[in-house]
């Protein structure tokens, strides 16, 4: 069906704080269009953003997947920067990444909470 995941991210880049976690995530043509990873998103963004050491959730995608950032956009995340010449090692191939970011303030505010 495909999966998902959460992890301390793999980029360096200087917003990056202590306790940041990459959200990252794939599913197979059958069950686009469904809500599955929005719906597997916000739950994983809840336990992110529980405890207060995590303050923001990033995720990516290659330039050019519209599918992947319109399902970020829905999901709350948005545009950060990007990457250009990013080795992609398990497809041997060089691509530009461009990184989304979602604070916990604005994860509550699109839920109508305060921090």
């Amino acid at each position: 069906m495909g999966s998902i995941g959460v992890m301390s991210p793999r980029m360096h880049h200087a917003d990056v704080q202590s306790g940041d976690r990459e959200l990252g995530f794939w599913i197979g043509k059958p069950y686009w269009g469904r809500g599955i990873i929005p719906e597997a998103v916000d739950a994983l963004l809840g336990q992110c953003f529980a405890g207060p050491a995590c303050h923001a959730v990033w995720c990516g995608y290659y330039e050019g997947n519209e599918k992947s950032r319109r399902c970020q956009e829905k999901c709350g995340f948005a545009f950060h920067h990007v990457e250009p010449n990013k080795p992609v090692e398990l497809l041997g191939e060089v691509r530009t990444e461009v990184f989304m970011r979602q604070t916990r303030e604005q994860w509550l505010a699109r839920r109508g909470r305060r921090g």
